[in-house]
């Protein structure tokens, strides 16, 4: 099972749902934990500040519904039904991609890691050491917003790209990177070839195919314009 970190952009949520069918075409494949504060806030004049606190959770969703992860309910998997599933024993390893900012407070508490205990094989790709990373046969680096580059998709529905701004630590590879090059591909980490590549293969980010303006696209109203 994967867990797909609403932390990753488009670009990378794809590669690493290829990576996983590749390796088990039945791969199960669920959203990520979802970080929130609580309750949104709205304020005079529209301004809303989100509970939420994950930059891609429904570009996240949007990819997996590409691959068919689609519940009878018609929902995309999340965390904690991709938690249902290792405590059912349907799983048997599982990949945890994570990324969030909160090193004063694990994102994973003891409980929740337990559930992971008797995996085969449990890989954490996080920023942060957790009781969960602790429980990992494999740990892998993650990098912060900032240094990675490809495109969200906001509580709007508007999708925005963005460029690496920072390096990460020495010896560290961004996602992007490291999905590129399990799926072979050649050269230098391409953002905007696997959005191509998306936008080719999806009618919902069919529009990302061409160039995106600095204030993104709402890829509802797009829908409605292609169809």
């Amino acid at each position: 099972g994967v867990a797909v970190s609403p932390m990753l952009t488009v670009e990378e949520a794809w590669m690493l749902c290829s990576v996983a069918r590749t390796i088990d075409p039945d791969a199960y494949l669920a959203v990520g934990h979802v970080p929130s504060t609580g309750a949104d806030e709205s304020f005079p004049g529209g301004f809303t500040i989100r509970g939420e606190k994950a930059p891609n959770r429904i570009g996240v969703e949007m990819v997996l519904s590409m691959f068919g992860a689609v519940s009878e309910g018609g929902t995309v998997p999340a965390w904690n039904d991709l938690l249902e599933q290792v405590r059912a024993k349907t799983i048997q390893s599982a990949w945890v991609t994570a990324g969030y900012p909160t090193p004063e407070r694990s994102w994973c508490d003891e409980a929740t890691a337990a559930t992971f205990e008797e995996l085969s094989c449990l890989v954490v790709q996080d920023l942060f050491e957790s009781p969960l990373s602790n429980r990992a046969t494999w740990c892998l680096p993650a990098v912060g917003f900032a240094e990675r580059s490809g495109t969200w998709v906001n509580c709007g529905h508007r999708a925005q790209t963005f460029e690496q701004a920072i390096r990460p630590p020495a010896g560290v590879w961004p996602e992007g990177r490291f999905f590129w090059n399990l799926l072979g591909r050649e050269g230098l980490y391409d953002p905007e070839s696997i959005r191509k590549q998306i936008a080719e293969s999806s009618a919902s980010f069919a529009v990302l195919s061409g160039e995106v303006p600095s204030i993104g696209l709402d890829l509802r109203l797009q829908q409605v314009a292609v169809t």
